[in-house]
């Protein structure tokens, strides 16, 4: 063959290919695109269906989960109250999402301040598998104070809020992390005298500081109540900073009688509890034992969990638990007083001695 006759048949050839890639080169790409579309809604479909929330008015939605693990399918709110009132009482969160239907649950019993957070942990009736993309409503009712803060609150209004969310169902869920400590500034108050001491509180949600949350401090139980005449906290609610803590001061009036008084810091359904010495040195940090005595007049707390125990308080002693485990016997001696500052806490039994005097965070305050 000469080489005229070999360019023309590589010019056909060429031609060929062009012809080929003309016609055909289109099918290709839109191939591509479906894979390519294919691995992106089905393979990954998280990347699609961004896990949002929102309300038509006052109510921020900062984050919403809906998550399943082996109790079920639960959806988790973020929330921030954005309108210019205290909320007041219970707040109650309805979800209705198609593939699981309707539950509602209390998110918070206490009150939340304006700007204050709101975490809302909503157990589905029916569970939805891990993977899948859902849309759902949401529907929040309470109360707030229009008459005012809440401290001076005289007068409350109904109101709802309606919202709507979207979400991919992820797996492990677990509830909400919330955290919060209680610190004050002295151990100890000085008898006959009129002081102030500095309540300070942290919280964190998610293991990082919490901006925002609505922290109520409390006088649980000053023990014997003669210890004090006057015990004001100030502000008795208050916001945490961008690192998560809240301030406010303990104003007492202490007696010559000395005692014991226990403070409390709540958010979220969470509690903190320390105590405070009034007129008398600072109370004995006790040890894990089977057995726990305290000589007369002496104070003790415990604050660290130890297996079922025995407590014998002395004649005039006092007995504190605010963070360990409970006790499983008290054997009280005459004027002793025992605070128990543990959620789920009433021991048995409970052998009283004369004018014994006893507080549990459960509900019994006064004589034992």
């Amino acid at each position: 063959m000469g080489v005229k006759a070999r360019v023309k048949e590589k010019d056909k050839k060429e031609q060929s290919a062009m012809e080929f890639m003309s016609t055909y080169g289109w099918a290709f790409l839109l191939l591509a695109v479906m894979i390519i579309a294919l691995y992106y809604f089905i393979t990954i479909p998280s990347q699609v269906s961004p896990q949002r929330c929102s309300f038509a008015y006052a109510i921020t939605c900062e984050w919403v989960n809906v998550g399943t693990n082996t109790l079920g399918t639960v959806a988790q709110l973020y929330l921030v109250n954005g309108q210019p009132y205290d909320l007041i009482g219970n707040i109650i969160a309805t979800a209705t999402i198609s593939q699981a239907g309707t539950a509602n649950t209390v998110c918070s019993t206490s009150n939340v301040l304006q700007g204050g957070v709101i975490l809302c942990n909503i157990m589905m009736p029916s569970k939805i598998k891990a993977g899948k993309n859902i849309v759902g409503t949401l529907l929040i009712n309470t109360s707030v104070c229009i008459s005012g803060p809440i401290s001076s609150c005289e007068a409350t209004q109904p109101v709802s809020y309606i919202g709507n969310f979207t979400s991919y169902v992820t797996g492990n869920t677990r509830p909400i992390p919330v955290s919060i400590q209680l610190y004050e500034s002295g151990s100890s108050i000085p008898p006959s005298t009129q002081s102030n001491t500095t309540l300070n509180a942290y919280v964190d949600i998610f293991g990082q500081p919490a901006r925002s949350a609505s922290v109520f401090y409390n006088v649980l139980a000053v023990a014997p109540p003669s210890a004090t005449t006057q015990n004001t906290i100030s502000p008795p609610y208050e916001l945490t900073d961008p690192s998560g803590n809240a301030s406010a001061t303990l104003s007492t009036i202490a007696t010559s009688t000395p005692g014991i008084m226990a403070i409390s810091a709540t958010f979220a359904g969470q509690i903190a509890t320390n105590v405070i010495s009034i007129g008398q040195s600072s109370p004995v940090q006790l040890a894990c034992s089977n057995s726990v005595h305290l000589s007369a007049g002496e104070v003790g707390v415990s604050g660290i969990a130890c297996s079922g125990y025995t407590v014998t308080a002395g004649a005039g002693s006092t007995y504190v638990n605010y963070g360990g485990s409970c006790p499983s016997q008290i054997n009280m001696g005459d004027g002793s007083t025992y605070l128990d500052l543990v959620v789920g806490c009433n021991p048995s039994p409970l052998n009283q001695g004369t004018g014994s005097y006893c507080y549990n965070i459960n509900g019994v305050n006064g004589a034992c």
